[in-house]
């Protein structure tokens, strides 16, 4: 895999730099809040190769993905040329590979568990972990890559040319040739800042499809404005957003009709509220489903600390309200990892609250969105709710337009 060219946006600085600010801010504005427990607290190229068929998503339709997490001997954990990296190899031949890029304040460590090889590994955090296996299942290997700023507040830098790019670059080809994965559909997937870093990653790799959640791009538009051609070099694109982070999403909305104005197969979804049920939390959280910490004294625990409603919803942003109290009271709750940015059951509360968090739920869609459009080319697009009416429910639940 050869380094390309910056596509001309290199030199605009002053330009890069202002929108980078502004990304920045949006990523502080959509996470802030009087707690510390934010997750995610800030966050003309060649044509793309044709995508091989992908396996069928392991979630049906009307249900959830849930495939469970991957086994942790099969992750792995490197550096590679300074970048630190973990990857899987899907039990199949790959018929492709996702790229996974973070949010702010987090990294690659966050998608394996704990291991000797690995120490300093956070997971199994539980959508990181449900991603993961997904892609697995879709016979897709998982490359999850940190951003360069490891000392600040770990986001991505989102322009074009960028170190960040640049390290991508280096790490993917070092490692597909390695493992016999060179030549395959390059996917890739974000949140939050990494959101908006895949979206400037896909002007600079080939790829055969992009997920960006929780985030646009507000430069998405100068790189046509700079000269890259995107009508039909621009891979077939996703996002899943949080209505309730209303900057957000009309920053999704600006990107997506610029996207379909230029033709390519577009798909929005969004992540609604979810009530916070035993079952649900059990699924979600592998360290609720055994002993006397169970998901449903949780769910109990939070309804007597008053911070649910009637229909197990959440009363408060589970950022600002304080849930970790009552749950430390549950016994044998004292060992459940409530620390901030490394809680399984932090992350999935948020999920259930709906404003700015990484989700898994909507991911087998996107997968076969992309098998979709790469079927059948515009297709894609019109499936992803560029033909008039589009406007549908996912398996998932909440709006796909």
């Amino acid at each position: 895999m050869r380094h390309q060219a910056p596509l001309g946006l290199a030199g605009a600085s002053r330009g890069a730099a202002v929108a980078g600010a502004a990304l920045l801010l949006l990523l502080l504005l959509a996470t802030r809040g009087p707690s510390p427990s934010a997750h995610d607290t800030l966050d003309a190229p060649p044509a793309p190769p044709p995508a091989a068929p992908l396996a069928a998503p392991p979630a049906a339709a009307g249900e959830r993905s849930s495939a469970a997490p991957p086994d942790s001997t099969a992750g792995f954990y490197e550096v590679i040329q300074g970048s630190e990296v973990v990857w899987w190899m899907p039990p199949e031949p790959a018929q492709g590979v996702l790229f996974a890029a973070h949010g702010c304040n987090h990294g690659a460590i966050d998608w394996l568990p704990k291991s000797e090889a690995c120490p300093q590994c956070l997971g199994p955090m539980p959508e990181e972990s449900n991603i993961t296996a997904t892609a697995l299942a879709a016979r897709l290997a998982v490359v999850a890559v940190s951003s360069i700023d490891r000392e600040m507040h770990r986001c991505w830098q989102v322009h074009n040319g960028s170190d960040d790019i640049l390290a991508v670059k280096r790490v993917l080809a070092e490692l597909l040739p390695r493992k016999g994965l060179s030549g395959l559909p390059l996917y890739a997937l974000g949140a939050s800042s990494g959101g908006a870093f895949v979206l400037a990653l896909a002007a600079e790799l080939p790829m055969a499809g992009v997920c960006s959640l929780i985030m646009g791009n507000p430069r998405l538009s100068s790189y046509e404005a700079a000269g890259v051609a995107l009508l039909g070099r621009w891979p077939p694109t996703a996002f899943v957003h949080m209505p309730k982070d209303t900057r957000t999403a009309g920053l999704v909305r600006s990107n997506a009709e610029f996207l379909r104005n230029a033709g390519v197969p577009t798909a929005v979804f969004e992540a609604t509220e979810l009530p916070v049920a035993a079952d649900w939390l059990a699924s979600k959280v592998p360290e609720l489903r055994d002993g006397t910490c169970g998901a449903a004294a949780v769910v109990q625990a939070l309804q007597s600390g008053g911070l649910l409603k009637p229909d197990s919803h959440l009363k408060y942003d589970p950022r600002a309200a304080d849930w970790r109290g009552p749950v430390t009271q549950i016994p044998g709750c004292g060992g459940l990892r409530l620390q901030v940015d490394a809680s399984p059951l932090s992350e999935v509360l948020n999920v259930a609250w709906a404003k700015h968090e990484i989700i898994s739920d909507q991911f087998g869609e996107v997968i076969q969105f992309w098998k979709d459009a790469a079927a059948g080319g515009q297709a894609g697009g019109q499936a992803g709710g560029q033909a008039a009416g589009g406007i549908g429910v996912g398996a998932a639940g909440g709006r796909r337009y």
